[in-house]
């Protein structure tokens, strides 16, 4: 086979095996829709640059679905408030705040947000560090409860039979 057709191949290969790349921009705010990307602060392999404030919201690809986050590398200087990396529980910085964080190790962070999504928002000023590297996935969420509720009729002292039973599986307000 021609050694371009091999390289060629090789390519196409390499592209469709390899999830797809989100480098969150210096300043603003994006959206992406994602079930399979690796996600790098605004420096992406090299150093973060200086003064970025920046927010990259990650929704799953399907509803059934919730985002998480596998980190694999982060390090920001922690000694100063001029970088962090927060991450919210939901589409915007209005959900809660699951945390900020400057250093590995950190357990995977899955949304449990009514939309599923996740809002990151990095920050750095005058100060550069290496920045973060990390796995964006989905999962499906755990099915809520369900309760069963018993109506109990104590009609003689010595016996008592059910008269209703309901079965309910929502829960009507949740956030984790």
């Amino acid at each position: 086979m021609n050694k371009s057709i091999k390289l060629i191949l090789l390519f196409l290969i390499l592209a469709f095996s390899l999830g797809s790349q989100i480098i969150m921009p210096k300043k603003g705010a994006i959206l992406r829709t994602t079930c399979d990307d690796r996600v790098l602060d605004p420096g992406g392999l090299d150093t973060c640059p200086f003064f970025c404030n920046s927010f990259l919201t990650l929704k799953p690809d399907s509803v059934s679905k919730a985002v998480g986050l596998h980190f694999t590398s982060l390090k920001m200087n922690k000694s100063t408030l001029y970088t962090f990396v927060k991450i919210y529980n939901g589409p915007d910085t209005s959900g809660l705040l699951l945390g900020e964080y400057h250093n590995l190790p950190l357990a995977d962070i899955i949304s449990s947000h009514p939309t599923r999504a996740l809002t990151i928002h990095f920050f750095c000023s005058i100060y550069q560090d290496s920045g973060f590297d990390c796995n964006a996935y989905c999962v499906s969420p755990i099915p809520p409860p369900t309760i069963d509720i018993f109506t109990l009729d104590f009609t003689t002292p010595d016996s008592f039979y059910i008269t209703q039973i309901v079965h309910y599986s929502q829960i009507v307000h949740f956030t984790g």
